[in-house]
């Protein structure tokens, strides 16, 4: 990505803004700015990449402009590329009673309206707790793969699951043949209250019970 391309994505929806003020469509309209996934480019000297369990791959931008959300609103619960579809659809109008029976995902759109009263987490609508992180290995590389060794570093090598909850990762590496996480090989945990930048690695200190 460069600077040219970030300029051009900020004129484009500037554009689109501007023609749905002109149309009279704006006030009636929910403008959305977002992306598929973070990046990554030297942070913990990793190769370039989005293939991570740390923030910057796995938080998104997700700005939200339409009717009833409140300009300046910070919405801090958890929410996932899977919870986009029914979000959107109960924007549009759909019930909340035929979005939970027909799709995957959870709408956070209470979330994105709730904060017009200056609301936090509402009971009728609980906020996501936690969602699974997961990134399964490409085929691997004939020149560049190990039975049995975990690359943590590597991108297309790179297998792991994990739990994101509003405070903590917790994540367990295996090798690219290790579909099915027999043989997990390396873990990690973050509590982002006391490291938000992911820079220690708290595993080993884990009770049982945790």
């Amino acid at each position: 990505p460069s600077l040219t391309h970030g300029w051009r994505r900020q004129d484009t929806a500037a554009a689109v803004v501007d023609e749905l003020a002109r149309s009279g469509e704006l006030d009636n309209t929910f403008v959305v700015f977002t992306s598929d996934h973070g990046y990554h480019l030297g942070q913990f000297r990793l190769p370039q990449g989005k293939t991570h369990l740390y923030d910057f791959d796995v938080r998104v931008p997700f700005a939200v402009r339409g009717p009833g959300v409140a300009p300046g609103g910070v919405v801090r619960e958890l929410g996932g590329n899977i919870d986009v579809a029914p979000t959107f659809a109960e924007l549009a109008g759909v019930p909340r009673d035929v979005i939970d029976a027909t799709m995957d995902g959870q709408s956070f759109a209470a979330q994105l309206r709730a904060r017009r009263a200056g609301g936090t987490k509402l009971d009728s609508y609980p906020a996501r707790e936690h969602f699974l992180v997961e990134y399964y290995a490409w085929t691997p590389f004939p020149d560049d793969y190990v039975e049995g060794v975990t690359r943590i570093n590597s991108c297309p090598l790179n297998t792991y699951r994990a739990v994101r909850a509003e405070r903590y990762v917790y994540g367990e590496y295996t090798n690219a043949s290790d579909w099915h996480f027999e043989h997990v090989s390396h873990r990690e945990y973050y509590d982002l209250d006391a490291d938000p930048h992911q820079l220690r690695n708290a595993y080993a200190e884990l009770g049982a019970a945790e």
